[in-house]
């Protein structure tokens, strides 16, 4: 599933008070987006959609998300990680698809 959702100021604003965040990237003019505010928002998300609590979450950040971007979330009900079991599997080869 893909939700598009741009941050405004003010929940930048609200959870930066909540979180007692000081880090001056996130109070630039063009503010860059904590990835907790993003992963919060992800979780918050996918329980309203699927009616149930996220159990793992992993995001990797290609780059910086800024204020007023729209941006793309997109999750689903599975989840595939890997685990130290089949990370040997895969390093010995004999991972099949």
């Amino acid at each position: 599933m893909k939700i598009y959702k741009q941050i405004n100021e003010r929940d930048l604003v609200n959870y930066l008070e909540i979180s007692y965040d000081t880090n001056p990237l996130h109070s630039l003019e063009q503010p860059i987006l904590p990835g907790n505010l993003l992963l919060y928002l992800l979780e918050k998300m996918y329980q309203k959609t699927y009616q149930e609590q996220l159990t793992y979450l992993k995001v990797t950040f290609f780059s910086p998300a800024v204020l007023q971007e729209i941006l793309c979330f997109d999750f689903n009900q599975k989840t595939f990680q890997i685990n130290d079991a089949n990370q040997k599997m895969i390093l010995k080869g004999v991972w099949n698809k």
